[in-house]
């Protein structure tokens, strides 16, 4: 079976989908040795980038391109005849599938619709790039053999959305992406407090970047569980890159500063850092298409604080404390609630379990049947 997969997503700063590709394809090369696959990369990503490790696979062999994701000129040139391989199927890793010359079986993955469900949250884009995604989600569900979601949730709403076959959708779950590092395995105080002036204990978001992370009313319902308990040694930690236009935390009054700490942009080593240190994981996002940060926190044993919304209690199981994200006063209680010593060990020894069901080998078998049957043309 010849594979292409566009893997364009994957770019230096791993996050959200970068993270799906790069670990989908990481245990496709270690469980699959039969197949061969022509990855498509961005010529721009450094060197440095452990995806050129999979070179060192026989069967592997990595396509450079211009073509930068989500741009329109996928459509005309990803595919162009005379440059593009031979292949039985492929795998297009979001949803904007080339649609034109494109002769192959093909599959691709959806993350979220937020672009559809919450379009008012995604404030930097434009009318006309939001329009361009609807219109090319929706053909390339059409278009495609068969889809891949993320969750049963992301799953629903593609049925729902875009009216189709339940049998043409299947759900495929991700796991923790985020490597262990050694020397992060005990909690460096000194050196959050060094770095980034943290201090214990302290809760942990992550997402400044992202206006449906839910950031103020967070931020309200930390601020109000500083005042319910009177106790000035907690702070909310929050990491992410700035995102245009969006600071939530421009009104916040001056007797509150130094209680909120925002590291901008991290690497892998320091979120390993940022999340051991945590005394919980809060995490009331309005909407997630899976939900990555509660399995990483889990699997180290950070206890995790979440909403009742969309695909994040599916992921969590019973594992997690959940709160309205529509509610101040919710969010507020959840967090006084992981304070019981009691509650906060029973949500850690949960979590440890519930990360423990999702692997990447796992996602890698099942999105090979899904190759193997969209060659066929079968039902799935």
């Amino acid at each position: 079976m010849r594979i292409m997969i566009d893997a364009t997503s994957i770019a230096d700063m791993t996050f959200g989908t970068s993270q799906y590709a790069w670990r989908l394809l990481q245990a496709l090369a270690e469980l699959d040795s039969d197949n061969y696959y022509h990855v498509l990369i961005r010529r721009s990503l450094s060197l440095q980038h452990p995806l050129h490790q999979l070179a060192q696979w026989p069967n592997f062999i990595l396509v450079p391109t211009v073509i930068r994701p989500g741009s329109p000129l996928q459509q005309f040139k990803l595919l162009q005849p005379g440059t593009r391989p031979a292949a039985d199927v492929f795998h297009c890793l979001n949803f904007n599938l080339p649609l034109l010359a494109n002769p192959y079986p093909s599959v691709c993955t959806i993350h979220d619709l937020k672009f559809l469900i919450y379009p008012d949250l995604l404030k930097r884009w434009i009318k006309l790039k939001r329009f361009y995604f609807q219109i090319v989600a929706r053909l390339a569900v059409s278009r495609c053999v068969h889809v891949i979601a993320v969750s049963e949730a992301t799953r629903q709403d593609v049925i729902r959305y875009f009216g189709v076959s339940p049998h043409k959708v299947t759900t495929i779950y991700e796991a923790s992406a985020l490597n262990v590092h050694e020397d992060s395995l005990q909690p460096d105080s000194e050196w959050l407090r060094n770095q980034f002036g943290i201090r214990a204990p302290y809760f942990f978001m992550l997402g400044y970047k992202r206006p449906h992370k839910n950031l103020e009313r967070a931020i309200a319902a930390f601020l109000k569980f500083l005042d319910f308990t009177g106790d000035s040694r907690w702070q909310l930690v929050i990491t992410g890159g700035a995102y245009k236009n969006y600071d939530p935390l421009h009104v916040l009054s001056p007797r509150y500063h130094g209680k909120i700490v925002t590291t901008g942009y991290v690497d892998e080593a320091t979120l390993d850092k940022l999340y051991r240190g945590a005394y919980a994981l809060f995490f009331p996002s309005l909407y997630e298409g899976f939900g990555l940060p509660l399995l990483e926190a889990m699997e180290r044993g950070v206890p995790v604080i979440t909403s009742n919304v969309s695909s994040l209690p599916e992921v969590a199981g019973e594992a997690a404390l959940f709160v309205d994200p529509h509610s101040v006063s919710s969010m507020a209680h959840g967090l006084m609630k992981m304070t019981n010593p009691h509650i906060r060990q029973d949500c850690i020894r949960k979590g440890l379990l519930r990360s423990a069901k999702f692997n990447w080998h796992t996602t890698a078998s099942k999105t090979l049947e899904i190759y193997r049957k969209a060659i066929s043309k079968t039902p799935v």
